[in-house]
């Protein structure tokens, strides 16, 4: 019988906001300016309260779905790209929708007041 033990260390904030820079920066290229360069913020925000949630929101029997991984700040920049430059190219409305996103993406998990 053969064993194979694989482990891997987290990526760092910074690469992880490298990941998304790259892609956010290629879908708002044809955005505003304004927009733009708001995107930073909203990445390093993003990661903020991604890396909250996984030191305050931990996982219990009754509570098992307080598992977060990359595929949930993924979901953010998901909903953000249904975004069309057309309809959405003032950055009051890129930001509600972040919000939106960020709610729906961690505030929907929620399931009792102390933990909003």
């Amino acid at each position: 019988r053969h064993y194979n033990v694989l482990a891997y260390s987290d990526l760092q904030d910074e690469s992880i906001q490298q990941i998304f820079q790259t892609m956010a920066g290629y879908f708002f290229a044809g955005f505003d300016e304004t927009i733009q360069s708001s995107i930073p913020t909203m990445i390093r925000c993003t990661v903020g309260i991604f890396k909250q949630a996984l030191k305050d929101l931990l996982p219990t029997p009754a509570k098992c779905h307080y598992l977060f991984n990359l595929r949930d700040i993924w979901r953010v920049f998901l909903g953000l790209c249904t975004l069309s430059s057309k309809k959405a190219n003032q950055r009051d409305v890129v930001v509600r929708c972040w919000c939106h996103e960020i709610q729906r993406v961690f505030g929907d998990r929620l399931t009792d007041n102390q933990d909003s």
